[in-house]
């Protein structure tokens, strides 16, 4: 292939199998989440006592 020609896409259908097949072995794209189940009941209750979110947030 030339370096200026650009290939060609995959068809959705293909992509969708990839992804099904990553999930079928435990393979999850994307980030990881940045706040914790635990980290989120700590600030929901830290909140409903009354806590700012100024105080809250981490420094």
């Amino acid at each position: 292939m030339r370096a200026t020609e650009r290939p060609v896409a995959v068809h959705p259908r293909v992509d969708a199998g990839r992804l099904d097949t990553a999930a079928r072995e435990g393979k999850h794209g994307g980030r990881p989440p940045v706040i914790t189940d635990d980290t989120l009941q700590t600030v929901l209750r830290r909140r409903a006592g009354g806590e700012s979110v100024e105080r809250i947030q981490p420094t």
